[in-house]
């Protein structure tokens, strides 16, 4: 019975983290502007430029689509929320993806002929990282290291993101510590590797404990590790 119940909890929160898909823009212009309302007069409240991730639902079949950029921020320093019109929407789903993919318990593969991507994880070692609490009586963290948690939901992580290793025609392609660093509980299984226009590549992955569910994408642009993109808001 617990083998189902755990089945079906897991089942749905991969379900619902999937009514969210990500996109680029699709715009001669290279930006696209997100408005407040549905329609070309309403006001700008953000622009998306060129390889900018964002979240839409996939199911709406309004003409104006409405938009969740996180961690994207506005003039005002807010995440970009509102809508764009559905012709400049480009679902990272509908680029050309790598098919020979491989997850191992602490490991996942991506090979084609000039590619591979290589993501490791290892067991979180709690004496080796700086612990913040809700309080000083509590067994809730806030943080790690001073970072944001990804992956938990006040939880110790079980394990983190160790290495994120790109080869392409035989050359290395660094990526920064920083760019895995606070990312917990790697679900390999849901690897996918896109490879975009203009040498750009997206990696993404769905992580979560069961409860801090979060899309982790890297972005390669030009061979070079060019940005991040994280969002919950499926959590």
């Amino acid at each position: 019975m617990k083998t189902i119940i755990a089945f079906i909890f897991f089942f749905n929160v991969y379900f619902f983290a999937k009514a969210q898909s990500f996109a680029i823009i699709n715009d001669k212009d290279g930006f696209v502007n997100v408005r407040k309302d549905k329609n070309i007069n309403s006001p700008v409240v953000g622009k998306l430029n060129n390889d900018d991730i964002f979240g839409y639902d996939p199911h709406d079949n309004s003409d104006w689509i409405e938009i969740y950029a996180q961690h994207l921020e506005n003039e005002n320093g807010q995440s970009i929320d509102g809508y764009i019109h559905k012709s400049r929407i480009f679902p990272l789903s509908n680029l050309k993806s790598l098919k020979n993919i491989k997850s191992f318990k602490d490991s996942c593969v991506a090979i084609n002929d000039s590619l591979k991507v290589t993501i490791k994880s290892k067991l979180f070692n709690p004496k080796k990282h700086k612990l913040t609490y809700y309080r000083s009586d509590s067994n809730i963290l806030t943080k790690i290291d001073d970072l944001h948690i990804w992956g938990t939901d006040g939880g110790m992580p079980k394990k983190e993101i160790s290495a994120v290793k790109i080869i392409k025609n035989g050359k290395s392609i660094i990526i920064p510590e920083n760019a895995f660093t606070n990312l917990y509980e790697p679900n390999f299984s849901t690897l996918h590797i896109y490879l975009g226009k203009a040498n750009t590549i997206y990696i993404e992955m769905d992580n979560s404990d069961g409860a801090g569910g979060y899309t982790i994408i890297w972005i390669i642009k030009n061979d070079k590790f060019y940005k991040k993109y994280i969002d919950n808001l499926f959590a």
